[in-house]
């Protein structure tokens, strides 16, 4: 597309009833318009009638747009027309702002998968909405909100991003280049409104808040705990309104440094059962909605007295704007736009795409979803869907991705076609991998009056339930052997929320206060593994007629912002009716005895198959032969690779532009996952040559770079041998010369930086590219770098780590800026028996291990670290932890096994610093082992461990031979990355470096340093 390239508007034309009419109307499709679809069937008219819709502005008293989901912008004029039309592909606008009424902007972001990052989008119209243009060259992230001043003076907030860590951008040229505000640095932020240029408040995720000044940020109180800041407003000279989750409202005397509760606190039980998301301000009046959308929350005095106006509906409200102080309009889930014309007395529905949900998934976390089962059910048949994750996993670990998960969830779930995605806050998670015990778990989640964390649960669902009203819900299987708790949690509390929704007598006060009617859900399903099997089964390979393609394609970018490491799509999902209200239900359709017409209240208009569909369903089915057979032939003995190019380009040839990259990156990822790391830069190298304008080229460059510039995947491609008896296969040998892949790492350093300089700016690029670059002995480049990222970068563990690189070449300077500890010689040989009693053990400095959270006084650890020539000592001594099991080995030591229940060490060296890829050697209380480099699980060293314990402790005493790590021992004052850490299931976690997760987190390691 050009820089400037123009948006067309052709689209979905919907009637609707004028504002404060009677009698106000359903979606009505002019004739022909349900069957015409845009190139992409998941962005065509009729997807987009119910796309969630996120903000609205007024142009005139009866003409304004609002924007939403699927790039969706719709217009209403005085004759009572709205004009839906799509952006293109899976973006998501969230903001709209017009100057006058012909000059407007929409703003809003797109997330990349894999990499989790995000593009800003700014749209400008000039002529009243007739086109819009954007620029494609700007390099923004993501943004949630924009304003202007005049057609020259505006702002945006939205996500923070490596090049731009503030998160926040002032234009001087109507948009046309955009400036960030030095400092900050965030999450990113939700909400913002600026009183003058260069002069505003933001506020975003978990309380965090601040105020801009021209040249910084100062931060602002606004305690609100856990709870997301949602909307605010900024009223001159210094008066302002911010809302958010969990019924928070509150004001500002000073301009946004400080908010307090308004005068008069609005009714308490609107903080039980309301998130606020939606805010209109004129003067000392105010509107406040959100979710359920059932009420509207108003002050006609600044907060000294309020009163709540109900909607007569039950979708969720998204964003609320009045042209005066009697018309005002509404805009939320499904579509929906309500407008009243009495000051919020009384509202209208103006359009909706639906009216409830006919399906709810509810899971702990996003990775659960099952994205088949909603492309076939939503995306092809229609079904309107919301998804809700329980579990919030943001609280413990600040988010690593420059998108969070909430951005990613929202739209992979639109992207999968269903309606709505959300994720709720009151209930933080853990890592998994510590595996609490369910009572535990709940604990966390008990409300500061008191309320037991079980109780809230419930009646959070119960209220999900009623206001969503939905024929089916699908969650959690029930897992028997209880490894997985919060499932358990999860599915026990769906199944009595779905009972207690029916029952009036349940949580009467959402009824009273929230008008949230009591509601009959007809069927739960729960998704089960496909090992397990179950009445219902839906493959990654059916086709779904509708949409001209299998469900597998469908879910694949969703999949990819859904997780972090790629994993094979499931061949797949099955499910199970674990209760119904339907006496003789079919038990193999979901729907079935269900009566939800197509353009009802529940299910979009039929969507008319492609004239293609069988030639599609052919092309399907060629192409997944093909892709077996060549993963079929890569799964024998090494191949060619001279063979391994002919065969891809083949493929390649078959596939269209679209098709092609994911098959691609699959087969680049099946290959990585074998260890067959040579065929997966083969893979990636042809993925992004040939495909440069794919998001996947993207993620496959950064990978390239990593790999390249890794001295770890250097040594090991070098030392790569036939594979052992005890593996299916080896890594296939790869012949370039270490002083070659540096280049290679440093000459597509060079190319990203010319062409994506985004995924340049990224730390996963850069700290790779600056390992390489010391090791050709240009450190001046590396030098460089280091000091733009820690300049640059927001105080995190990435400045940190370029604090550390420069400490490293001058340690004279002061402490080190993470932690560090020596590694002696060892004057003999320790003899491995696990008993700690050489004197080199006496000697050697102790690294502690400790909980982030102060929780193990009575279970603490400490490990030593020594070297010879020929091998890295290692000892660990741990006292036990109360309440976990200590059960002796039992039969001989396996290779590889599996400690996910066990009181584990673990052992993660980087040789090489670049804080990507590094070995991982963990070994439990037995003293069995497992291991892994880069995630690669058939990395396999030879290494030596015994292990001891009594009552009250556990020992290890291990020699890890230095060839396995590095082609040469280590010279005096060489420095390692290192990080150590123990994790005990039902306990937690303790580590000896910062910041640690029982997930492998490079970025976090200290140093080792030989002395």
């Amino acid at each position: 597309m050009p820089a400037h390239g123009r948006v067309g508007l052709a689209g979905l034309i919907v009637f609707v009833a004028a504002a404060g009419t009677a009698g106000a109307q359903r979606l009505a499709l002019l004739p022909g318009q349900a069957a015409r679809m845009s190139d992409d069937p998941m962005t065509s008219e009729v997807m987009r009638s119910d796309a969630s819709l996120c903000d609205v502005y007024f142009t005139a008293p009866r003409a304004s747009w609002a924007v939403g989901d699927r790039g969706d912008l719709a217009h209403r004029r005085r004759l009572d027309a709205l004009a839906p039309a799509a952006v293109g592909g899976q973006r998501v606008l969230q903001s709209v702002f017009f100057l006058d009424s012909t000059t407007g902007w929409a703003a809003g972001r797109q997330c990349h998968p894999y990499l989790h990052t995000s593009s800003g989008i700014v749209l400008l119209t000039q002529d009243g909405g007739k086109t819009w243009s954007r620029d494609e060259k700007l390099l923004l992230p993501g943004l949630c909100r924009i304003g202007f001043f005049d057609s020259q003076r505006g702002w945006a907030i939205g996500d923070s991003s490596a090049m731009v860590p503030s998160g926040v951008f002032l234009t001087e040229n109507g948009g046309r280049s955009w400036k960030p505000v030095p400092g900050g640095g965030s999450d990113g932020w939700l909400a913002g409104d600026f009183y003058a240029p260069e002069r505003g408040a933001v506020a975003g995720r978990l309380s965090t808040a601040a105020v801009v000044r021209p040249a910084d940020f100062q931060t602002a109180t606004a305690p609100a705990g856990l709870r997301n800041l949602l909307r605010m407003s900024l009223v001159p000279p210094v008066y302002g309104w911010l809302v958010g989750q969990g019924g928070l409202v509150m004001m500002t005397a000073d301009r946004g440094l400080t908010w307090q509760t308004p005068p008069a606190e609005p009714p308490p039980e609107m903080a039980e059962w309301f998130d606020f998301s939606a805010l209109a301000v004129r003067g000392p009046k105010a509107w406040i909605a959100g979710s359920p959308g059932t009420r509207i929350l108003h002050t006609r005095d600044a907060g000294q007295s309020w009163t709540v106006f109900s909607t007569g509906q039950c979708l969720p409200l998204r964003a609320l704007h009045f042209v005066d102080d009697h018309l005002g309009w509404a805009v939320g889930e499904l579509g929906l736009i309500l407008a009243t014309s009495d000051g919020g007395e009384t509202w209208k529905e103006q359009r909706s795409g639906g009216r409830r949900a006919a399906l709810l998934g509810l899971f702990s976390r996003a990775e659960d979803v099952p994205l088949e089962m909603l492309a076939r059910l939503c995306g092809d048949e229609g079904h309107l869907g919301a998804v809700e994750i329980l579990n919030r996993e943001d609280v413990e670990l600040v988010c690593r991705d420059e998108a969070h998960p909430e951005s990613r969830l929202r739209e992979a779930i639109a992207g999968a076609g269903a309606s709505c995605g959300e994720m709720a806050w009151a209930f933080p998670m853990r890592q998994a991998g510590l595996r609490l015990a369910p009572k535990a778990i709940t604990a966390a989640w008990d409300s500061p009056q008191g309320t037991p964390g079980a109780d809230r649960v419930e009646s959070h669902l119960v209220a999900r339930m009623r206001m969503w009203r939905p024929e089916i819900v699908i969650t959690h299987e029930l897992d028997p052997t209880g490894r997985r708790p919060v499932e358990q949690i999860v599915h026990q509390a769906v199944l009595r929320a779905v009972e207690r929704a029916a029952d009036a007598a349940a949580w009467p006060e959402q009824q009273a206060a929230a008008g949230l009617e009591p509601w009959q859900v007809k069927k739960i399903f729960t998704a089960r593994g496909a090992a397990s099997g179950g009445p219902i089964t839906i493959t990654s390979a059916e086709l779904a007629e509708r949409l001209g393609r299998c469900l597998g394609d469908i879910t694949a970018g969703p999949r990819g912002l859904l997780t972090a490491r790629f994993a094979p799509p499931p061949e797949a999902a099955s499910f199970r009716l674990v209760r119904s209200s339907i006496s003789q239900s079919d038990r193999a359709d979901f729907f079935a005895g269900i009566g939800l017409p197509s353009g009802g209240d529940a299910r979009r208009p039929w969507l008319q198959a492609p004239a293609e569909t069988l030639n599609a369903l052919r092309r399907t089915a060629q192409r997944r032969r093909n892709v077996e057979a060549i993963l079929e032939w890569t799964r024998g003995a090494e191949p060619d690779v001279t063979e391994l190019r002919t065969r891809l380009g083949q493929l390649a040839r078959d596939l269209d532009s679209e098709t092609a990259p994911p098959v691609l990156f699959e087969l680049a990822q099946e290959q990585y996952l074998r260890g067959q790391w040579a065929l997966t830069a083969e893979i990636f190298n042809l993925l992004w040559e040939d495909y440069p304008r794919h998001p996947l080229a993207g993620v496959s460059l950064a990978w390239l770079v990593q790999y390249y510039a890794s001295a770890e995947a250097a040594w090991r491609m070098a030392r790569a041998e036939r594979p052992r008896e005890d593996q299916v296969a080896g890594p296939t040998v790869d012949f370039t010369q270490p002083q070659d892949r540096t280049k290679l790492a440093t000459d597509l350093g060079r190319h990203i930086e010319r062409t994506r300089p985004a995924l340049y700016a990224q730390a996963r690029v850069g700290f790779p590219l600056a390992s390489a670059f010391r090791r050709q002995g240009a450190g001046e480049n590396a030098e460089r770098f280091y000091l733009t990222r820690r300049a640059g970068l927001k105080q995190d563990e990435w400045r940190s780590c370029a604090l550390g690189e420069q400490w490293l070449a001058n340690p004279a300077q002061g402490n080190p800026p993470k932690a560090a500890i020596g590694c002696i010689v060892a004057p003999e040989r320790p003899r491995l028996d696990g008993r700690l009693d050489e004197a080199l053990w006496q000697s050697a400095p102790a690294a502690e291990l400790r909980s982030p959270l102060q929780d193990d006084g009575s279970w603490r650890a400490v490990a030593m670290l020594a070297y010879d020539r020929e091998h890295l000592y290692l000892a660990v001594h741990a006292a036990k932890a109360p309440g976990a099991e200590y059960a002796p080995a039992g039969g001989p030591r396996p290779r590889d096994a599996d400690l996910a229940e066990r009181d584990r060490f673990e052992l993660l060296i980087d040789v090489d610093r670049d804080y990507t890829t590094c070995y991982r050697l963990a070994v439990d209380h037995r003293g069995w082992t497992a291991e892994d480099l880069w995630g690669d699980t058939t990395w396999n060293p030879e290494w030596f461990v015994a292990a001891a314990a009594d009552d009250e402790t556990w020992t290890i005493e291990a020699a890890i031979p230095l060839e396995q790590l590095d082609a040469a021992a280590p010279a005096r004052g060489t420095a390692w990355g290192l990080g150590l850490k123990r994790i005990v299931p039902g306990a937690g976690l303790q580590s000896w470096n910062s910041p640690a997760a029982v997930d492998v987190m490079p970025e976090g390691l200290g140093y080792l340093l030989f002395e």
